[in-house]
């Protein structure tokens, strides 16, 4: 009768170890993965855009602008309005990003042919350098927690040995 109240208790453990290896395995797919998606998809935008604004602006005659104006606002801050000159017209830019720190001036890179079209720095490069760290965070972090699991799994091992 003794061995078959072992082989329960035996049966209880796994039952009980697996299920906290399962909540552990689902809340470090979903949580901690969720982070990492979030950082690759900071480093695609942000160096897309980072990308797409220099190769524009290497094209580009470069002025300096002068803040004018606040434009739309919303929760993230609100959008600044620069006026910049070419040949004596006066033209608009406003940066891509939405930002609630302006400076009176700011460099403007305009198409020669069509100055209204332009270029400003929109700082794609703080996103895609934030992606770049906390993508290094995660990576950290994840291989503390696969050699904390491991030196688990192998200490219970052990026990049940």
């Amino acid at each position: 009768m003794n061995g078959i109240n072992n082989s329960t208790n035996q049966n209880e453990n796994v039952t009980e170890i697996n299920n906290k290896q399962i909540s552990k395995i689902l809340e470090y797919l979903f949580g901690f993965k969720l982070f990492k998606l979030i950082s690759i998809l900071f480093i695609i935008v942000g160096g897309v855009g980072f990308i797409g604004e220099y190769t524009k602006a290497i094209q580009y005659e470069e002025t300096i602008g002068t803040f004018e104006n606040y434009g739309s606002c919303n929760e993230s801050g609100c959008e600044a309005i620069y006026s910049y000159k070419v040949n004596g017209e006066t033209y608009y830019a406003s940066p891509d990003l939405i930002s609630d720190s302006f400076k009176e001036t700011a460099k403007v890179y305009y198409n020669p042919e069509s100055p209204f079209d332009y270029v400003m720095n929109s700082n794609w490069h703080i996103l895609f350098i934030s992606g770049c760290v906390f993508l290094i965070i995660y990576e950290i972090i994840s291989k503390k927690i696969k050699n904390k699991t491991n030196k688990e799994e192998k200490s219970s091992t052990a026990i049940n040995i």
